[in-house]
């Protein structure tokens, strides 16, 4: 009985630790696929900025 209490509880712990597992891989892609998406944008904001600012001092 405390055996299979044992394995039960030993189970929960190995699928949790499965699942905080996956969930640190994907987080850590969409970081990463946040960060390239984000690189992507800097030119663009960039460029607005600068024409912003032309016009501010137009």
């Amino acid at each position: 009985m405390l055996s299979e209490k044992m394995n039960a509880e030993r189970n929960d712990n190995y699928e949790v630790a499965k699942v905080q597992e996956k969930n640190r891989k994907d987080l850590e892609s969409y970081r990463e696929l946040s960060e390239v998406k984000f690189g992507s944008l800097m030119p663009f904001v960039s460029v607005v900025s600068s024409f912003t600012k032309v016009l501010i001092l137009s």
